[in-house]
């Protein structure tokens, strides 16, 4: 071998290409650890197919002989919009990432989420967790060396049938609304004519009796609080048969204009993909039909009502903080089972006691009560010690008391021994996760039964089942405060010290049910299926007490004769209570500036649809931003309103801005750049309609991540304050070039307060569009797939060059100067400090001392500071470079942008001897 054939050699220290494309879905390979995910949709109460989903997979992975069964993760009746609420599929996401499951099969794409940007965010979480799935009804496999189109292809078509069906279900209730033809739901006051149907309602005497009731009430001063006391103390019940009414549902009867027979439609939105229900808003077409159901008020008492919530409304409104509860269901109240809630920061209080103590009387229970609740409960189970909590003005003060009399060196070994077992309780359930195989077993007991058809066994397992996966709900959602708590026990540095330092998210780590009958007893039981009772001689009394307190109540109520009497209050004496809104009425008609189209429904047709004679109602379209206050004003005024809505129209202007990008700095894309930003101003300044918002502009930047664009981020905020109303950008593939980005960056757009439209004009679609919603998602999937391929394609050059021993490199590093031909160079001056260095180490020192010899001799750093740092010698110390040699790829990038990572195994790895000339031996 020639000195040049030498020099051109080349080891293979790492080559996974093959290994890559072998996939874990038809490998030999044997322990291949293989799970399966199931799904069934909400609404959907077809038990069978969720078994059968169940029972396929289980025999299927079962059946291959090199393959190890994990488990099937099941969610049942749960959306595929967001995996926000999806226990089993983040339960799946967790074992992926711990390296338990290589292989993930499902029925469908749709099955694993419904939702484009999250099933890419997952899919990119599995690879990088070296785990792969594969969906059957579509034959893709998510693999290490999949391209992405295809996937992100079926991924925005399973998100575009969930739309298409919405749009479909909207565009029938919207012709429904146009006929005057609403839609139904049981509220108080009023029945379903037919069971289950929609189409009409009937006045429920009994109910509407207290409907006017409560106006008369609140009319009269009456405020929510009085009315909700008065309701529990006389018996009412609620729609739902509950004896608790709360504030909220007053209010909710005070305002619903459904009581005058008119009804209000699309007052509220519901999210497609979170389920979340919010208010119309300002911005949001709604609908009035007149007379559409039997009224139980008249228009007068509603306005009046509604005068007095106009009084009442605070000039400034308030802004809650919500308020976080690590106790969330698992606090309950011995007396009546129910739920115990944070009332604020400092109080706890039982679900019937804040409504009314004539329900409930346990008492409230301050937060740090609630601490040492868990404190003692641990020490009296762990160490057999009494706990005394005792609150002064400035702190908390604890008093253990030792029945026992042990020694202080006795205390402390025995609480160095509860410390171990604590931590042993918190690994043994963290490692005890295998539910999954408990989960089968369950659903083969019931297969069985079924088969065998034991009617009561069926019922007994299924019962056994729902409390089962209640179970594992729990541990599930626990075990963020199981992993601080066994990092929290690390810290403790004796009993008083994890008594000062205990709260309530340590406490819960293993506490998974609290039930208080009073201050001083009741009962906990532990994550390990353990219970601690304090007070056990208190209990009954205080339950024979709670149990006495609600017969006398249930035999009072039985001897009222009507939960109602007969005090309505009189309107005209009212009157005087509502003097200060004498001019009410007039106030609204200035304030009222709606604009409104009357609907006329053909009265024929309707009873054509319906088979029966329903009179003619009128249908008010309620434009954007604009609410009802004075429906006798309303139809007076629509054509005045209309006149005011164009004018106001002829007035705004559409705030546009316009975005651009380019990639590089160099001098083309440079100009390419001013061509861009000449041409937008011209478009957007000659247009009479449009307003610039602005020109946002990066230049030299990848579009495959946001976190270096700073325009780009910039005018995202700038819409989020309202001061955009639309975007016009050359391409999608100018505004981004990675698919989450854009639908995620997309959908924030769209939930403005009104929504930022993005105008794309090569591709001539824009965001608002219903339809073009697939076609998106597929336009962004290419761009985001053209640059996948010109990175692949240039770094298949690159590796093919370095097989052959040629590297491209044109950086210069420390010690060589590299030329236009990629010849290298050593700079004698630089290469003298490298050999110092090298023989200092070999001498004995260390990196701070070589650092500190360095800085004496004035040795400029590689970026010409004075100082050296610890990390540049260790990094000049351990390069191979310096030996004459090239290691290929230490560094990899999964997408072009993204953050560099070690590579270890992921992409190939060469190692080139005698590459340059050496500075060291």
């Amino acid at each position: 071998m020639d000195q040049r054939d030498k020099a051109m050699w080349v080891h293979t220290l790492w080559d996974p290409l093959d290994e890559m494309h072998q996939s874990p879905l038809n490998s030999k390979k044997e322990g291949i650890r293989v799970a399966a995910y199931c799904r069934i949709s909400k609404g959907n109460t077809n038990y069978r197919s969720l078994e059968n989903q169940v029972s396929y997979y289980s025999n299927y992975i079962y059946n291959k002989p090199n393959w190890k069964f994990v488990g099937v993760y099941i969610d049942n009746q749960i959306s595929g919009g967001t995996i926000e609420h999806r226990n089993g599929f983040k339960r799946m996401l967790r074992h992926a990432r711990e390296g338990k499951i290589d292989l993930i099969l499902t029925k469908s794409i749709s099955r694993f989420s419904r939702n484009t940007k999250e099933i890419l965010e997952v899919l990119q979480q599995l690879k990088e967790s070296g785990t792969t799935v594969y969906f059957e009804r579509e034959g893709v496999e998510v693999s290490k060396g999949l391209s992405s189109l295809v996937l992100e292809t079926h991924a925005a078509m399973a998100q575009d049938f969930i739309e298409g069906v919405s749009n479909l279900v909207k565009f029938s209730y919207q012709k429904r609304l146009n006929e005057g033809r609403p839609y139904f739901h049981e509220m108080y006051g009023y029945d379903l004519v037919e069971p289950g149907g929609k189409d009409m309602v009937k006045i429920n005497e009994e109910e509407a009796e207290v409907v006017r009731w409560i106006f008369n009430q609140f009319i009269g001063g009456a405020t929510y609080a009085d009315i909700t006391r008065e309701l529990i103390h006389r018996g009412i019940k609620t729609k739902k048969g509950n004896d608790r009414w709360a504030h909220t549902q007053i209010r909710k009867i005070i305002n619903a204009i459904a009581y005058t027979g008119n009804k209000r439609a699309k007052a509220q939105t519901k999210d497609l993909f979170t389920g979340k229900i919010t208010g119309s808003g300002p911005y949001k077409e709604q609908y009035l039909i007149e007379n559409s159901h039997p009224a139980i008020i008249s228009m007068d008492v509603f306005n009046r009502a509604q005068a007095r919530v106009e009084k009442n409304k605070r000039t400034k409104k308030q802004i809650r903080t919500p308020i976080s509860n690590p106790l969330k269901y698992r606090v309950f109240c011995g007396r009546c089972g129910k739920l115990v809630r944070r009332k604020n920061d400092y109080r706890y209080g039982c679900a019937y006691t804040n409504a009314s103590v004539k329900l409930c009387d346990l008492e409230l229970i301050k937060t740090y009560d609630l601490v040492a609740m868990g404190l003692r409960g641990l020490f009296k189970r762990m160490m057999g010690l009494t706990i005394i909590a005792t609150k002064n003005r400035k702190n908390i003060t604890y008093e253990m008391v030792d029945p026992l009399g042990r020694s202080e060196k006795t205390l402390k070994e025995d609480f160095r021994l509860m410390l171990r077992d604590l931590e042993r309780i918190l690994i043994r359930v963290n490692q005890n996760d295998h539910f999954e195989f408990q989960r089968l077993k369950y659903f083969t007991d019931i297969e069985i039964a079924k088969r065998q058809n034991q009617i009561e066994l069926i019922k007994r397992l299924e019962d056994e089942y729902s409390s089962f996966e209640d179970k594992v709900g729990r541990i599930e959602d626990d075990r963020e405060y199981r992993n601080d708590a066994l990092v929290w026990l690390k810290t403790i540095r004796g009993i008083d010290h994890f008594i000062n330092a205990a709260t309530i998210e340590m406490v819960r780590a293993w506490m998974t049910k609290l039930t208080i009958y009073s201050g001083s007893a009741y009962v906990i039981e532990w994550i390990d299926e353990k219970t601690t009772t304090i007070g056990q001689e208190e209990i009954p009394g205080v339950v024979e007490a709670a149990e006495n307190k609600r017969l006398e109540r249930e035999s009072r109520l039985k001897k009222q004769e009507k939960p109602l009497l007969n005090d309505l209050i009189n309107f005209e004496a009212a009157e005087d209570s509502l003097k200060d809104n004498e001019n009410s009425k007039a106030w609204r008609k200035e304030e009222l500036l709606v604009e409104a189209t009357a609907i006329t429904a053909d009265s024929k047709s309707l009873a054509k649809i319906n088979n029966k004679n329903i009179p003619m109602r009128d249908v008010v379209v309620l434009e954007r931003g604009l609410s009802i206050k004075d429906i006798g004003d309303l139809k007076k005024n629509i054509l005045k309103n209309r006149m005011s809505q164009l004018k106001q129209e002829e007035k705004k202007k559409l705030r546009v801005a316009a975005y651009c990008r380019v990639s590089t700095e160099m001098d083309e894309q440079k100009l390419s750049l001013q061509t861009q930003l000449a041409y937008y101003n011209y478009k957007i300044l000659s247009n009479p309609l449009w307003e610039l918002a602005g020109i946002y502009a990066d230049e030299g930047v990848s579009g495959t991540i946001t976190e270096r664009r700073d325009d780009f981020n910039r005018m995202i905020e700038d819409a989020k304050k309202g001061k955009i109303d639309m975007i016009i950008t050359k391409s999608i593939s100018r505004f981004s070039r990675n698919v989450v980005d854009v639908l995620g960056t997309l959908k924030t757009l769209h939930e403005l307060e009104p929504a930022c439209v993005c105008y794309f004009e090569k591709e001539n679609l824009k965001s608002n569009d219903p339809n073009s919603s697939l076609i998106l998602s597929l336009m962004a999937t290419v761009a985001e797939e053209e640059i996948v391929s010109l990175s692949n394609s240039i770094t298949w050059g690159v590796q093919s060059l370095a097989q052959r021993g040629t590297i491209s490199r044109r950086t210069d590093m420390y010690g060589y100067t590299i030329d236009k031909n990629r010849e290298w160079h050593i700079v004698e001056e630089e290469a003298e400090a490298v050999r110092l260095m090298y023989q200092l180490f070999i001498e004995g020192k260390n990196i701070f001392e070589i650092v500190e010899h360095l800085n004496e001799l004035g040795i400029k750093s590689p970026k010409g500071s004075d100082y050296w740092s610890y990390n540049t010698i260790r990094e000049i110390l351990r390069n191979e470079k310096y030996l004459g040699d090239y290691e290929f790829q230490k560094y990899y990038t999964k997408v072009a942008g993204s953050v560099r990572k070690a590579n270890n195994g992921q992409v190939p790895k060469y190692y080139i001897e005698e590459h340059h000339q050496a500075i060291i031996d």
